[in-house]
């Protein structure tokens, strides 16, 4: 992703005073220096946070394709109580993992308030 910002200063003079003149400019340029640095800092930070994104929506896609997967598996199976079980025998086994995996995400979505003071 390339961003692109443009800057446009209009100074208008009507008496030259050099020294005040200098300082203002100079003034101006610290001010969109530090701007710019500010924005290529924010900009840096939304790649990471795109990266995030395009992560979780993929762990997501992980997340469906399984549930589509168990849906047909219950409905081939519906009528074998031996597969049935051991498709919740599976479930069972999985869930420690689905459970940890939830819970560390809800940590980073959700981090305890800090002690009151």
């Amino acid at each position: 992703m390339v961003m692109r910002f443009e800057f446009r200063v209009d100074l208008y003079v009507h008496q030259v005073d050099e020294d005040k003149l200098s300082k203002q400019v100079s003034r101006l340029a610290d001010l969109i220096v530090g701007q710019t640095k500010e924005i290529r800092t924010m900009a840096g930070e939304l790649d990471l946070v795109k990266q995030e994104v395009i992560e979780t929506q993929a762990k997501f896609d992980r997340v469906a394709a399984a549930l589509t997967g168990l849906i047909q598996k219950l409905i081939d199976n519906q009528s074998d109580p031996a597969a049935l079980q051991q498709i919740a025998a599976d479930l069972d086994a999985a869930q420690g993992s689905v459970d940890d995996e939830l819970a560390a995400a809800e940590a980073v979505l959700n981090p305890p308030a800090p002690p009151p003071v």
